[in-house]
């Protein structure tokens, strides 16, 4: 009886952190959209100063840098958190669907299969794309960097990661799949 009643919480908090996401989200991409479009705006001046947030660490500049006046470089940041937000919100949403399946009925449903299904290509496109294009936005800011007495290169292979998992999640699936098959063959032959 305690596992349901964690089902259900898991499953409200997941549709909490949905329209938690979603605002933020719209949000962030009303920032760039505004410093893309209407920069001297008040709208652009309420959000302040561009100041991309880089998944990995933060770069102060001592100077606000011309690459974040760059049309091109506020378009990918916007690109960026399209991206962020369409896979957090989708990651949240079928996280949402499973537990409340697994709270209404049992895991053992092929809903669950294609929701387990639909995560991992969550994971795999938008997850993926989303750390692929942050990982482009810092090479960008860091190539401004004025490194003296080393070299640094910037070569980050994380989106392999949400491959991995949306891959991994896929085969999950397959296997929820067989035994979800199992279960039904099992009902019927009782």
């Amino acid at each position: 009886m305690k596992s349901k009643r964690i089902f259900k919480l898991g499953s409200t908090m997941f549709l909490i952190f949905f329209y938690v996401v979603l605002l933020f989200s719209l949000l962030s991409m009303l920032e760039k959209v505004s410093y893309l479009w209407w920069p001297e705006s008040g709208l652009a001046a309420f959000f302040g100063p561009f100041d991309p947030i880089y998944s990995m660490f933060t770069i102060q500049f001592n100077e606000h840098p011309t690459l974040y006046q760059d049309s091109g470089f506020i378009s990918l940041a916007l690109l960026c958190d399209v991206m962020m937000g369409v896979f957090g919100g989708l990651f949240c949403w079928y996280m949402h669907r499973l537990l409340k399946n697994i709270f209404l009925d049992s895991l053992f449903t092929y809903k669950n299969v294609g929701v387990l299904f639909k995560l991992g290509i969550v994971s795999i496109v938008p997850g993926s794309a989303f750390v692929l294009l942050d990982n482009l936005l810092a090479q960008k800011a860091l190539a401004l960097l004025t490194i003296t007495n080393a070299t640094m290169t910037f070569t980050d292979v994380t989106y392999l990661e949400s491959i991995s998992s949306g891959v991994v999640l896929l085969f999950i699936s397959l296997a929820l799949k067989q035994a979800v098959h199992a279960v039904e063959e099992n009902k019927q032959t009782i």
